[in-house]
Protein backbone atom coordinates (compact mmCIF):
# COMPACT_ATOMS: atom_id res chain seq x y z
CA UNK A 1 0.00 0.00 0.00
CA UNK A 2 1.45 3.36 -1.06
CA UNK A 3 2.35 5.82 1.63
CA UNK A 4 2.79 9.07 0.30
CA UNK A 5 4.63 11.75 2.71
CA UNK A 6 5.26 15.45 2.39
CA UNK A 7 8.80 16.13 3.87
CA UNK A 8 9.09 20.00 4.22
CA UNK A 9 12.42 21.21 5.39
CA UNK A 10 12.46 24.76 6.52
CA UNK A 11 15.63 26.35 6.51
CA UNK A 12 17.64 23.18 6.40
CA UNK A 13 21.03 23.65 4.81
CA UNK A 14 22.21 20.57 5.54
CA UNK A 15 21.88 16.93 3.92
CA UNK A 16 19.41 14.75 5.79
CA UNK A 17 19.04 12.10 3.05
CA UNK A 18 21.04 9.54 5.05
CA UNK A 19 18.26 9.69 8.15
CA UNK A 20 15.22 9.54 5.20
CA UNK A 21 16.58 6.52 3.65
CA UNK A 22 17.22 4.50 6.71
CA UNK A 23 13.50 5.69 7.77
CA UNK A 24 11.96 4.47 4.40
CA UNK A 25 13.94 1.33 5.06
CA UNK A 26 12.37 0.55 8.36
CA UNK A 27 9.18 0.43 6.32
CA UNK A 28 9.63 -3.11 5.27
CA UNK A 29 8.62 -3.44 8.95
CA UNK A 30 5.46 -2.49 7.79
CA UNK A 31 3.12 -3.44 4.57
CA UNK A 32 2.94 0.04 3.92
CA UNK A 33 5.38 1.79 0.70
CA UNK A 34 6.20 5.27 1.75
CA UNK A 35 6.44 7.60 -1.13
CA UNK A 36 8.42 11.07 -0.25
CA UNK A 37 7.45 14.45 -1.79
CA UNK A 38 9.48 17.12 -1.12
CA UNK A 39 8.74 21.20 -0.42
CA UNK A 40 11.62 23.72 1.21
CA UNK A 41 10.10 26.32 3.58
CA UNK A 42 11.56 29.70 4.57
CA UNK A 43 9.74 30.86 7.24
CA UNK A 44 11.40 32.90 9.56
CA UNK A 45 11.18 34.06 13.62
CA UNK A 46 9.02 30.65 14.71
CA UNK A 47 7.68 31.09 18.05
CA UNK A 48 7.13 27.83 20.32
CA UNK A 49 4.49 27.62 23.34
CA UNK A 50 4.05 25.30 25.96
CA UNK A 51 2.06 21.84 24.19
CA UNK A 52 2.02 20.16 27.71
CA UNK A 53 3.75 19.89 31.11
CA UNK A 54 7.34 21.71 30.74
CA UNK A 55 7.15 20.67 26.62
CA UNK A 56 7.39 23.11 24.16
CA UNK A 57 6.64 23.21 20.65
CA UNK A 58 5.85 25.27 16.91
CA UNK A 59 3.32 28.05 17.55
CA UNK A 60 0.72 28.36 14.72
CA UNK A 61 3.01 26.63 12.17
CA UNK A 62 -0.08 24.40 10.71
CA UNK A 63 -2.30 27.45 9.40
CA UNK A 64 1.41 28.71 8.08
CA UNK A 65 2.09 25.11 6.20
CA UNK A 66 -1.80 24.95 5.07
CA UNK A 67 -1.09 28.84 3.53
CA UNK A 68 1.37 27.71 1.21
CA UNK A 69 -1.18 26.06 -1.18
CA UNK A 70 0.58 22.76 -1.43
CA UNK A 71 -1.10 20.58 0.64
CA UNK A 72 -3.50 19.60 -1.47
CA UNK A 73 -6.96 17.39 0.35
CA UNK A 74 -6.03 13.95 1.17
CA UNK A 75 -2.61 14.46 -1.28
CA UNK A 76 -0.70 13.04 1.61
CA UNK A 77 -0.84 10.56 4.91
CA UNK A 78 1.55 12.64 6.52
CA UNK A 79 3.03 15.40 6.12
CA UNK A 80 6.43 16.09 8.21
CA UNK A 81 7.97 19.56 9.37
CA UNK A 82 11.37 19.66 10.10
CA UNK A 83 12.57 23.15 11.47
CA UNK A 84 16.21 24.05 12.17
CA UNK A 85 16.62 24.50 15.94
CA UNK A 86 18.45 27.45 15.82
CA UNK A 87 15.20 29.65 14.13
CA UNK A 88 13.04 29.64 17.13
CA UNK A 89 12.69 31.90 19.89
CA UNK A 90 13.33 28.92 22.44
CA UNK A 91 16.57 28.87 24.62
CA UNK A 92 17.92 26.31 27.28
CA UNK A 93 16.81 26.52 30.15
CA UNK A 94 12.81 27.00 28.91
CA UNK A 95 11.97 23.71 29.20
CA UNK A 96 11.96 20.77 26.44
CA UNK A 97 11.52 21.40 22.87
CA UNK A 98 10.10 18.07 21.17
CA UNK A 99 8.99 16.46 18.30
CA UNK A 100 4.84 16.75 17.98
CA UNK A 101 2.68 14.86 15.98
CA UNK A 102 -1.00 16.70 15.95
CA UNK A 103 -4.26 15.50 16.82
CA UNK A 104 -5.74 16.65 14.16
CA UNK A 105 -5.35 16.84 10.74
CA UNK A 106 -3.46 19.34 7.64
CA UNK A 107 -5.89 18.46 4.81
CA UNK A 108 -6.44 15.02 5.48
CA UNK A 109 -2.62 14.07 6.32
CA UNK A 110 -1.26 14.08 10.29
CA UNK A 111 1.17 16.52 10.72
CA UNK A 112 4.24 16.09 12.01
CA UNK A 113 6.37 18.47 13.26
CA UNK A 114 10.56 18.24 13.90
CA UNK A 115 13.44 20.23 15.22
CA UNK A 116 16.21 19.58 13.73
CA UNK A 117 20.29 20.48 13.99
CA UNK A 118 23.28 19.04 12.34
CA UNK A 119 24.63 17.46 15.68
CA UNK A 120 20.91 15.08 14.93
CA UNK A 121 21.21 14.45 11.90
CA UNK A 122 25.03 12.99 12.03
CA UNK A 123 24.06 10.91 15.13
CA UNK A 124 20.57 9.31 13.29
CA UNK A 125 18.84 11.22 15.61
CA UNK A 126 16.35 12.41 12.80
CA UNK A 127 15.68 8.89 12.20
CA UNK A 128 14.78 7.91 15.90
CA UNK A 129 12.40 10.66 16.15
CA UNK A 130 10.86 9.81 12.25
CA UNK A 131 10.18 6.16 13.67
CA UNK A 132 8.25 7.25 16.77
CA UNK A 133 6.33 10.14 15.58
CA UNK A 134 5.43 8.29 12.19
CA UNK A 135 3.87 5.22 14.73
CA UNK A 136 1.64 8.14 16.28
CA UNK A 137 0.73 8.72 13.05
CA UNK A 138 -0.21 4.91 12.22
CA UNK A 139 -2.34 5.54 15.76
CA UNK A 140 -3.84 8.97 14.55
CA UNK A 141 -4.96 7.28 11.02
CA UNK A 142 -6.73 4.06 13.20
CA UNK A 143 -8.74 6.90 15.48
CA UNK A 144 -9.71 8.95 12.89
CA UNK A 145 -11.08 6.25 10.95
CA UNK A 146 -13.28 5.10 14.49
CA UNK A 147 -11.00 2.34 15.65
CA UNK A 148 -10.01 3.04 19.29
CA UNK A 149 -6.00 2.06 19.72
CA UNK A 150 -3.62 1.58 22.40
CA UNK A 151 -0.96 4.09 21.48
CA UNK A 152 2.04 3.13 24.19
CA UNK A 153 4.94 5.04 22.08
CA UNK A 154 5.52 7.70 25.13
CA UNK A 155 6.02 4.74 27.37
CA UNK A 156 9.78 5.24 25.68
CA UNK A 157 10.94 2.08 26.48
CA UNK A 158 14.05 1.35 24.64
CA UNK A 159 13.53 4.56 22.58
CA UNK A 160 17.23 5.03 21.47
CA UNK A 161 17.32 1.37 20.67
CA UNK A 162 15.34 1.52 17.06
CA UNK A 163 15.76 -1.56 16.35
CA UNK A 164 15.18 -3.47 19.74
CA UNK A 165 12.66 -6.33 19.52
CA UNK A 166 11.23 -5.44 22.58
CA UNK A 167 11.23 -1.69 22.44
CA UNK A 168 8.33 0.76 22.25
CA UNK A 169 8.40 0.38 18.05
CA UNK A 170 8.39 -3.18 18.19
CA UNK A 171 5.16 -3.48 20.35
CA UNK A 172 2.81 -0.85 18.69
CA UNK A 173 3.45 -2.70 14.95
CA UNK A 174 2.89 -5.77 17.04
CA UNK A 175 0.08 -4.54 18.21
CA UNK A 176 -1.53 -2.82 15.36
CA UNK A 177 -0.98 -5.70 12.77
CA UNK A 178 -2.82 -7.84 15.74
CA UNK A 179 0.17 -10.65 16.04
CA UNK A 180 2.88 -10.74 18.64
CA UNK A 181 5.47 -11.67 16.65
CA UNK A 182 8.16 -9.52 15.75
CA UNK A 183 9.25 -9.24 11.98
CA UNK A 184 5.71 -10.73 10.86
CA UNK A 185 4.43 -8.01 10.16
CA UNK A 186 0.61 -9.25 8.51
CA UNK A 187 -1.05 -6.81 5.88
CA UNK A 188 -4.54 -8.76 6.36
CA UNK A 189 -5.16 -7.37 10.19
CA UNK A 190 -7.79 -5.21 11.18
CA UNK A 191 -5.77 -1.95 11.34
CA UNK A 192 -3.80 -2.43 8.38
CA UNK A 193 -7.07 -2.87 6.53
CA UNK A 194 -7.38 0.94 7.55
CA UNK A 195 -4.73 1.98 5.54
CA UNK A 196 -5.89 -0.20 2.76
CA UNK A 197 -9.76 1.59 2.76
CA UNK A 198 -8.28 5.00 3.05
CA UNK A 199 -5.90 4.21 0.17
CA UNK A 200 -8.92 3.32 -2.18
CA UNK A 201 -10.48 6.47 -1.06
CA UNK A 202 -7.42 8.80 -1.82
CA UNK A 203 -6.87 10.21 -5.12
CA UNK A 204 -3.56 9.88 -6.94
CA UNK A 205 -1.61 12.92 -6.35
CA UNK A 206 -1.31 14.02 -9.98
CA UNK A 207 -4.69 13.92 -10.42
CA UNK A 208 -5.39 16.23 -7.80
CA UNK A 209 -2.65 18.31 -8.88
CA UNK A 210 -4.73 17.99 -12.45
CA UNK A 211 -8.16 19.31 -10.68
CA UNK A 212 -6.29 22.24 -8.52
CA UNK A 213 -4.91 22.93 -12.41
CA UNK A 214 -8.42 23.35 -13.53
CA UNK A 215 -9.76 24.91 -10.53
CA UNK A 216 -7.29 27.74 -10.38
CA UNK A 217 -8.16 28.37 -14.49
CA UNK A 218 -12.01 28.85 -13.53
CA UNK A 219 -11.19 31.07 -10.96
CA UNK A 220 -9.15 33.14 -13.21
CA UNK A 221 -12.22 33.80 -15.66
CA UNK A 222 -14.24 35.08 -12.95
CA UNK A 223 -14.26 39.15 -13.00
CA UNK A 224 -12.17 41.12 -10.66
CA UNK A 225 -14.04 43.09 -8.91
CA UNK A 226 -10.57 44.65 -6.35
CA UNK A 227 -7.64 44.53 -7.28
CA UNK A 228 -4.34 44.82 -5.07
CA UNK A 229 -4.01 44.36 -1.36
CA UNK A 230 -8.10 43.31 -0.70
CA UNK A 231 -7.95 41.41 -3.29
CA UNK A 232 -4.52 39.71 -1.69
CA UNK A 233 -6.49 39.31 1.90
CA UNK A 234 -9.44 37.77 0.43
CA UNK A 235 -7.10 34.89 -1.11
CA UNK A 236 -5.85 34.77 1.81
CA UNK A 237 -9.00 34.21 3.77
CA UNK A 238 -9.98 31.85 1.41
CA UNK A 239 -6.70 29.73 1.52
CA UNK A 240 -7.36 30.08 5.37
CA UNK A 241 -10.76 28.87 5.87
CA UNK A 242 -9.98 25.49 3.82
CA UNK A 243 -11.44 25.70 0.19
CA UNK A 244 -10.62 22.98 -1.61
CA UNK A 245 -13.22 21.15 -3.62
CA UNK A 246 -15.67 19.12 -1.86
CA UNK A 247 -14.96 21.00 1.44
CA UNK A 248 -17.94 23.25 3.24
CA UNK A 249 -16.75 26.18 1.53
CA UNK A 250 -16.55 25.03 -1.74
CA UNK A 251 -20.37 23.36 -1.24
CA UNK A 252 -21.28 26.32 -0.13
CA UNK A 253 -19.64 28.77 -2.84
CA UNK A 254 -18.16 30.97 0.17
CA UNK A 255 -14.81 31.35 0.18
CA UNK A 256 -14.76 33.32 2.95
CA UNK A 257 -16.88 31.25 5.08
CA UNK A 258 -19.41 34.04 5.79
CA UNK A 259 -21.66 33.71 8.19
CA UNK A 260 -24.58 36.05 6.25
CA UNK A 261 -23.95 38.44 2.92
CA UNK A 262 -26.63 40.54 1.39
CA UNK A 263 -25.65 38.94 -1.49
CA UNK A 264 -26.35 35.16 -0.34
CA UNK A 265 -28.84 32.63 -1.98
CA UNK A 266 -29.77 31.23 1.51
CA UNK A 267 -28.60 29.81 4.67
CA UNK A 268 -27.73 26.29 4.83
CA UNK A 269 -25.82 24.76 8.49
CA UNK A 270 -25.27 28.88 9.74
CA UNK A 271 -22.87 29.81 6.56
CA UNK A 272 -24.34 31.62 3.69
CA UNK A 273 -24.69 29.78 0.28
CA UNK A 274 -24.07 31.58 -3.04
CA UNK A 275 -25.63 30.38 -6.31
CA UNK A 276 -21.90 30.98 -7.64
CA UNK A 277 -18.66 31.20 -6.64
CA UNK A 278 -18.49 34.47 -8.36
CA UNK A 279 -21.75 35.62 -6.05
CA UNK A 280 -19.22 34.08 -3.09
CA UNK A 281 -16.56 35.91 -3.83
CA UNK A 282 -17.56 39.18 -4.61
CA UNK A 283 -19.57 38.68 -1.02
CA UNK A 284 -16.40 38.41 0.63
CA UNK A 285 -14.18 41.28 -1.31
CA UNK A 286 -17.45 43.96 -0.27
CA UNK A 287 -17.22 42.40 3.33
CA UNK A 288 -13.73 43.75 3.28
CA UNK A 289 -14.23 46.49 1.51
CA UNK A 290 -17.08 48.35 3.90
CA UNK A 291 -14.87 46.85 6.33
CA UNK A 292 -12.05 49.60 5.45
CA UNK A 293 -14.91 52.19 4.18
CA UNK A 294 -16.64 52.83 7.55
CA UNK A 295 -19.88 51.35 5.88
CA UNK A 296 -19.95 48.10 7.99
CA UNK A 297 -21.66 48.14 11.49
CA UNK A 298 -19.26 45.62 12.67
CA UNK A 299 -15.44 46.64 11.55
CA UNK A 300 -14.71 50.21 12.01
CA UNK A 301 -11.87 51.36 9.54
CA UNK A 302 -9.32 51.92 12.47
CA UNK A 303 -9.52 48.26 13.38
CA UNK A 304 -6.26 46.69 12.87
CA UNK A 305 -5.72 43.35 11.04
CA UNK A 306 -5.39 41.74 14.60
CA UNK A 307 -9.00 43.61 15.69
CA UNK A 308 -10.33 42.32 12.16
CA UNK A 309 -9.74 38.81 12.22
CA UNK A 310 -10.75 39.45 16.52
CA UNK A 311 -14.27 39.82 14.71
CA UNK A 312 -14.43 37.76 11.62
CA UNK A 313 -12.98 35.09 13.36
CA UNK A 314 -13.90 34.87 17.33
CA UNK A 315 -12.33 32.74 19.96
CA UNK A 316 -15.89 32.33 20.88
CA UNK A 317 -16.43 30.24 17.90
CA UNK A 318 -13.57 27.92 18.32
CA UNK A 319 -11.24 30.38 16.45
CA UNK A 320 -7.35 31.37 17.11
CA UNK A 321 -7.98 34.74 15.87
CA UNK A 322 -4.34 35.56 16.39
CA UNK A 323 -2.64 32.84 14.43
CA UNK A 324 -4.86 33.67 11.70
CA UNK A 325 -4.01 37.61 11.83
CA UNK A 326 -0.58 36.48 12.15
CA UNK A 327 0.01 34.44 8.99
CA UNK A 328 -1.95 36.64 6.86
CA UNK A 329 -0.35 39.68 8.01
CA UNK A 330 3.05 37.58 7.19
CA UNK A 331 1.84 36.46 4.31
CA UNK A 332 1.41 40.14 3.02
CA UNK A 333 4.36 41.48 4.49
CA UNK A 334 2.17 43.72 6.87
CA UNK A 335 2.13 44.30 10.69
CA UNK A 336 -0.63 42.89 13.07
CA UNK A 337 -1.40 46.81 13.30
CA UNK A 338 -2.06 48.00 9.70
CA UNK A 339 -5.25 49.22 9.77
CA UNK A 340 -8.27 48.01 7.65
CA UNK A 341 -8.11 50.98 5.92
CA UNK A 342 -5.07 51.30 4.19
CA UNK A 343 -5.74 47.83 2.58
CA UNK A 344 -8.18 49.82 0.19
Amino acid sequence: MKFPILVVKNKINYDISDDLNKFKAWFSRTPLEPEFYFLDTEFSGLTVKVFKDNWYGLDGIKPMVRGTGKILQHAFKAVIFFYELGDTDWKPGMGVLGAWTYYNDLNGAVFIEIPSKLAWEQSDNLYRILTHEIIHAFHRICWWSGYVTDDSMDLYDKEWEVEAPDGNRARNLAYLTANNLWGTVGATSLFWRVFQALAALIPVLQRKIEELKALKEQELKVEKVEKGLVERFCELIKTYEGWYEGSLTYRLNNPGALRWSPFQNETKGGFAYFNTYNDGWRALIHQVTIAGNGESSVYSPEDTILDFFRKYSPPSDGNDPSAYAEWVAHELNLELTTKIKELL
